[in-house]
């Protein structure tokens, strides 16, 4: 699918990896991965770039929770800060907090920039759509 797509940006959620495993083994050699792996068995966020792409991890943002941030600069001197979070479904609501700190950290110290973020938030039940 990866190939087809030819995304310039990927968004990854349960990765289901550990440093034991090479970013070469997923994906193609055009792209960068900024990983936070969790375990072989569960869990795992990235954020994948295509290598023409300067995207640099803001490992400052991260939080004990599945979650990454990039910073990637455009062309227009624009900056674009993208995000991947994934909340397990049976943990706790303490990693929601603790990205919304995040992002309000990423918000304080690139007020000007854009903001994307997706992931799996596993919250069943909730209306996500924008009134």
């Amino acid at each position: 699918m990866l190939l087809s797509l030819d995304p310039d940006i990927l968004l990854a959620v349960e990765t289901k990896l550990d440093g034991s495993v090479q970013s070469s083994e997923f994906l193609p050699p055009h792209f960068i991965p900024s990983r936070h792996d969790r375990k072989r068995d569960g869990g795992g966020v990235s954020i994948a770039t295509r290598d023409n792409i300067i995207a640099e991890p803001l490992l400052e943002f991260d939080t004990d929770c599945e979650l990454r941030w990039v910073e990637i600069h455009l062309d227009a001197a624009k900056t674009l800060i993208v995000g991947v979070f994934y909340r397990p479904p049976d943990s706790s609501t303490q990693c929601l907090h603790a990205l919304n700190t995040s992002i309000n950290n990423v918000r304080a110290k690139f007020p000007e920039a854009i903001l994307m973020l997706g992931g799996d938030f596993n919250l069943p039940g909730t209306d996500w759509s924008y009134p």
